[in-house]
């Protein structure tokens, strides 16, 4: 009975491999071939472009490809950009043109992080960064007050009230020392910003109603996560906006009566507010990315947040196959696809060579021609798409690839893990066997064995004076070497008598390939044969 149950679990377990591997099975009878990208020990080589997409280390050491990280560009107008990438003691890389490094007491964040190659660290009360307004910056002193979006991630660690994150605060003289200036701090765990003499009305004077025009979001910060803020203020619509992760958080009119319908009011920073701007100083916890630029955002859809592009792709090179054409087998990935995320994987292969990007012509001419996707060459293969290794049967000497990732909303990126190409090689045809080569008078007949594989287009005669030097001359079909159909045999005229003929043959397949030598044949042409 043991042996009978021992013979049934062996047999289900070589039929249950069968059926498991019946998806890897291959048509035809080439060398199964595998090219391999990313994975644990594999780079990804051979590659046209990558755009919107960087190379990420993973379990392991697992080399993948994800969407880039969204960072803020500098821009036309721009006024300051910290990514805080390159943050040391003292030191911090700042960009845009209005702003200058005056103090620095914050320290790298490598591991908590949104995007790049690090973050601010703010680890105690008091450490901040201090930066100068230039004359052209919007914060400059005396200065009209203009739209402007200001935007950062922040990651809190302790929460208490008055627990600054930003601030540019002075007393003035005109306002019985009064403060003067702005701030964004925390009141009952809520981000709030403060704007004191600032906003006065159209005459230039303050009531009591925009001495201090004050917005704060809805919703309490949580410690310990990564948020995106952005306040924006519109000055021709007098209206502020603030954003939480992309949704609009809270709209404040600045107008004389608080509302939509009243007379907008006129910001303007007094000329004693001569201090820097200060991130940080009374705040615990980390921040990345911070945003300065003029311009306002008013709605959610001018507000992309998101920490990664919305697609990218990696294209590879064309690929020339050495041994000439191939046949696709199967193309396969390994991704992480979550939360609405997708990789789409397509290629395209000819017996022809393509560029690897057609769009490299505006006009048509005899070689290009206009598609939807731009100018193309004439013999420009289609993008075909892949489905996860699915059997495929397409020929061809040239192939291309190309990975397309698909994030969700900015917040989500798909990531391509690895990926490989199996395809079958079209060997070169076997070397062909020359039977016979007999004598004639002026000619020699030669006759072999047809090649047993099915994509033989033809054989090609070699004949010389000399062993294994085949440049003979004068034969009816041309001189050496010759290149005939599918046939079996051949008559060579015209050759010289008395003269010793060496011969070889090679075969020829449909893809140009040429096999070795055959065995090597002597004759030699006589009178005597004439009756032959």
């Amino acid at each position: 009975m043991k042996k009978i149950i021992f013979l049934f679990v062996v047999l289900f377990f070589i039929l249950n491999q069968i059926f498991l591997r019946a998806d890897d099975a291959f048509i035809g009878f080439g060398a199964i071939k595998e090219r391999s990208w990313g994975g644990i020990v594999r780079d990804w080589p051979s590659i046209f472009k990558m755009s919107d997409v960087v190379k990420v280390r993973g379990p392991r050491g697992m080399l993948g490809i994800r969407l880039s990280d969204n960072f803020p560009e500098v821009k036309d107008n721009t006024e300051l950009l910290l990514h805080f990438d390159q943050v040391s003691f003292g030191r911090i890389m700042v960009d845009g043109s209005s702003y200058s490094l005056k103090y620095s007491d914050v320290y790298p964040s490598i591991n908590i992080k949104v995007m790049g190659d690090g973050a601010c660290a703010f680890q105690h009360i008091g450490s901040s960064i201090e930066l100068t307004p230039r004359e052209v910056a919007q914060f400059y002193p005396g200065k009209k007050l203009g739209s402007f979006t200001l935007s950062f991630y922040l990651y809190p660690t302790m929460l208490f009230d008055g627990e600054t994150v930003i601030s540019m605060l002075a007393p003035s003289i005109r306002f019985d020392n009064q403060l003067t200036g702005f701030k964004l701090y925390f009141k009952d765990n809520r981000l709030k910003w403060s704007f004191l003499n600032i906003f006065n009305n159209r005459t230039g004077g303050f009531n009591e109603n925009n001495r201090e025009i004050s917005i704060e979001e809805v919703d309490p910060s949580p410690i310990y996560e990564w948020h995106h803020h952005l306040l924006s203020y519109n000055a021709d619509r007098g209206i502020m906006t603030l954003f939480v992760d992309g949704k609009i958080s809270a709209i404040k009119w600045v107008t004389d009566n608080g509302k939509e319908d009243g007379t907008i009011l006129d910001g303007r920073l007094d000329n004693s507010l001569t201090v820097p701007l200060i991130i940080g100083g009374n705040f615990v916890g980390y921040m990345d990315e911070l945003l300065l630029s003029r311009g306002a955002k008013n709605t959610d859809k001018e507000v992309k947040d998101g920490r990664y592009r919305e697609n990218g792709e990696i294209v590879s090179d064309v690929l020339q196959f050495k041994t000439g054409a191939v046949k696709i087998a199967k193309i396969k990935w390994d991704s992480v696809e979550k939360n609405g995320t997708a990789v789409r994987v397509m290629y395209r292969i000819s017996d022809n060579y393509f560029l690897p990007d057609g769009n490299v012509q505006k006009k048509e001419t005899k070689d290009f021609h206009k598609t939807d996707a731009g100018m193309r060459l004439r013999n420009e293969p289609e993008w075909k798409m892949a489905k996860n290794g699915h059997i495929l049967e397409d020929k061809g000497r040239y192939f291309q690839w190309k990975a397309v990732l698909y994030g969700t909303n900015g917040m989500y990126t798909p990531i391509l893990k690895s990926l490989n190409l199996y395809y079958e090689e079209d060997l070169p045809p076997s070397k062909p066997i020359l039977l016979s080569a007999i004598p004639g008078d002026s000619k020699v007949n030669l006759k072999w064995v047809s090649n047993k594989e099915d994509d033989i287009a033809g054989y090609r005669i070699y004949y010389g004076n000399y062993s294994h030097n085949y440049f003979g001359k004068g034969s009816n079909f041309g001189d050496s070497p010759i290149t005939v159909g599918n046939t079996t045999s051949i008559e060579l005229k015209n050759l010289i008598n008395e003269k010793v003929y060496f011969f070889s043959i090679t075969a020829l397949d449909k893809s140009g390939q040429e096999s070795g030598f055959s065995k090597e044949m002597i004759a030699r042409p006589s009178k005597i044969y004439e009756d032959q």
